[in-house]
């Protein structure tokens, strides 16, 4: 491969086009003022400039605004650097995904992503008797900068597309006016931070796949089956090691190792040595769904909008799978219950004091019920 082969790929018309598109759609309800109308007015004058600045390897990347919104905080990229990151991104897709495992299931392996992965587990859990499975603690603000650029530089030639790589991790961020540069971590919801943490754990991935042992992951999530205790103690000893060397942790609230019969959770969903028949939805999946809905209503959402994420949340747990929908039903009237009585008297649940009357209470279940 030529070593400014990536650079030539990422600056053509059909990337940069097609991350133009891209960008249109996803900051086509933005304030304004955004910058966003301001490339759109001026694109064909900005294009040919980018498309250059790219190719001589000068393109830098503006320092990233935090923004304020009722649910948080975001980090914003400038527009034309979002795109960049984005034709970054739709080439390191399609160079690296030889090189990452076939027991990944990201979006950008093609293998179904979550549901992928569920669906394997659900195949393979009959055959087992133990589980490890676990995820990073931290994933995206954990990552190791020389790390990275390591795996990075082993893979990618191009010298040019690594300076942009090495631009994008220690970016600064514009904080009220005060820069900070990034020295640790990624930037989480930049469209090349996917391609990024699917690449960071691949020595977790060549570590378990020299064992014998069933082994799947999606993003930072992965689990390990394995027919004896010592191959599955010899998969969380090549973890561990694996994940020293990457400087990261296992979150300790989501790891769990032990036996298959006594069930363990997976994507949201209820794992067992029966699952190949059906899958449950975890509990906590559906508590966390009535934790949603509850922050929804505190905020003054209104039976429209809670209903059309109750519809949404439903075709999620239906979706790419087989569900035991008797089991879901159980818990979600169990959870409504808990709702409306909490709601109505609201010194019992949460503390939650918000609006007191169970009339509309009793409309807005009703009005998600029925949309489910």
């Amino acid at each position: 491969m030529e070593a400014d082969f990536m650079i030539t790929k990422i600056a053509s018309d059909e990337i940069i086009d097609e991350a133009y598109e891209w960008l249109c759609g996803r900051r086509k309800d933005y304030h304004p003022n955004n910058d966003i109308w301001h490339l759109r007015f001026n694109w064909s004058e900005i294009k040919p400039v980018l498309q250059s600045s790219l190719l001589d390897g000068t393109y830098g990347f503006e320092p990233v605004r935090r923004v304020w919104t009722p649910d948080g905080n975001i980090y914003l990229w400038a527009s034309q650097d979002a795109l960049v990151l984005k034709a970054v991104a739709l080439v390191l897709n399609e160079e690296l995904r030889p090189h990452l495992s076939s027991n990944c299931y990201h979006h950008l392996t093609g293998k179904g992503g979550g549901k992928g992965a569920v669906r394997a587990v659900q195949a393979e859990v009959g055959n087992a008797k133990f589980v490890f499975k676990s995820d990073v603690k931290k994933y995206y603000a954990s990552m190791d900068h020389n790390v990275l650029m390591g795996l990075v530089n082993s893979l990618v030639r191009d010298r040019k597309v690594r300076a942009l790589i090495r631009g994008y991790m220690g970016h600064l961020v514009d904080e009220d006016g005060e820069l900070r540069a990034i020295r640790k971590g990624i930037s989480f919801g930049c469209p090349l931070s996917p391609v990024m943490g699917a690449l960071y754990l691949k020595p977790l991935d060549d570590a378990i796949e020299r064992e014998d042992v069933f082994y799947a992951r999606y993003r930072d999530d992965w689990i390990v089956l394995a027919d004896t205790r010592w191959k599955l103690r010899r998969a969380v000893k090549a973890a561990n090691e694996a994940l020293e060397q990457l400087k990261v942790q296992k979150h300790p609230f989501k790891t769990f190792i032990g036996r298959i019969s006594h069930g363990f959770d997976f994507m949201g969903y209820r794992m067992t040595p029966e699952s190949a028949d059906g899958l449950d939805v975890a509990g906590q999946t559906v508590n966390n769904h009535f934790d949603k809905i509850v922050r929804l209503y505190e905020q003054g959402a209104g039976m429209e909008r809670i209903g059309r994420y109750v519809k949404g949340w439903w075709q999620w747990v239906n979706a790419g799978v087989d569900v035991i929908v008797q089991r879901v039903e159980e818990l979600w009237d169990l959870n409504w219950n808990e709702l409306h009585w909490g709601i109505k008297y609201p010194i019992t649940i949460r503390n939650l004091d918000v609006h007191s009357n169970a009339e509309p209470v009793q409309d807005m279940i009703n009005k998600c019920q029925e949309q489910t």
